[in-house]
């Protein structure tokens, strides 16, 4: 039997347990470290057909032809030839570059071994080959994380981030509604202090009126008619006036203003009333 021809592997024994862990480990190192270019392709390779023959429970060991017409897609070239320099470069330059990253990154995984390369040169005769395959290498003693050198994870957790969210939302709440009955009651000062002073001013005005009229009727009485045109006259300008402050009062309820208007015009009215009653008594 010669060395090209694949073997069937157990899945179950420790080396293939342990091959597996191994190509998945390199796996997902290139599918984050990983770089473009025909050594990282190789390596690919490497990593995702060893997983499958593995999972087909055959030899997961490669010859050159394999791997060029994997990564090139031809068959025209010389297999060896055009694999050399791309070994030579992975078990050299790379290695250099990417075996402690590789080592540290198994390490994390909780393994006790990381993946590299290896090769099995041809024994000779026809349709032998060399071999190319996945190992896995004892990770030195300080990167294997034993019980007494993991360290502890620790997690930062907030328990209490969404009642403090809730509470900070209710807080700006009630600094608004605070505010708000600040603005408020701050209007209702002002507005009532307006309101106190123009119900002052007509109720001033109105008894003005009513003494006017009084005056009124004293001339009427003593039958001074020019007199009592003249304090007829200063009662019109007075109801003028309570009107004119009416008017400023702007925000004044509409109910207030109204009462002192309808006094101001009812003394108004009577007045005129009493001194066209006197007039007729005079003329009879």
């Amino acid at each position: 039997m010669t060395n090209n021809q694949l073997l069937r592997v157990s899945p179950a024994t420790t080396e293939s347990v342990q091959l597996r862990a191994v190509a998945e480990c390199l796996q997902d190192y290139l599918k984050i470290h990983g770089r473009s270019g025909r050594t990282f392709e190789v390596l690919q390779f490497l990593a995702s057909e060893t997983l499958r023959r593995l999972n087909d429970g055959l030899d997961p060991r490669f010859n050159n032809y394999a791997i060029r017409d994997a990564v090139m897609g031809e068959t025209e070239r010389d297999a060896s030839a055009w694999l050399s320099p791309i070994w030579k470069k992975i078990t050299t330059d790379l290695r250099q570059q990417r075996e402690e990253g590789l080592q540290q990154f198994a390490a994390e995984r909780r393994l006790d071994c990381y993946p590299w390369v290896s090769k099995l040169e041809s024994s000779g005769g026809g349709g032998n080959q060399a071999l190319f395959f996945l190992v896995a290498l004892p990770l030195p003693e300080t990167d294997k994380q034993s019980p007494t050198t993991i360290r502890p994870l620790l997690v930062m957790t907030r328990p209490l981030e969404a009642q403090g969210t809730a509470m900070k939302l209710t807080a700006s709440d009630l600094k608004a509604s605070a505010s708000s009955l600040q603005a408020l009651s701050t209007s209702i000062t002002r507005d009532g202090q307006n309101m106190a002073n123009a119900i002052v001013a007509s109720s001033n005005q109105a008894i003005k009126l009513l003494d006017d009229s009084e005056r009124v009727l004293t001339h009427v009485r003593s039958q001074a008619l020019p007199n009592a045109v003249a304090e007829l006259r200063s009662t019109s300008e007075q109801l003028v006036s309570v009107s004119s402050g009416i008017s400023m009062a702007g925000n004044l309820p509409l109910a207030m203003l109204t009462v002192g208007l309808l006094l101001a015009g009812w003394c108004f009215l009577n007045s005129i009333s009493v001194l066209h009653l006197y007039t007729i008594q005079d003329r009879k």
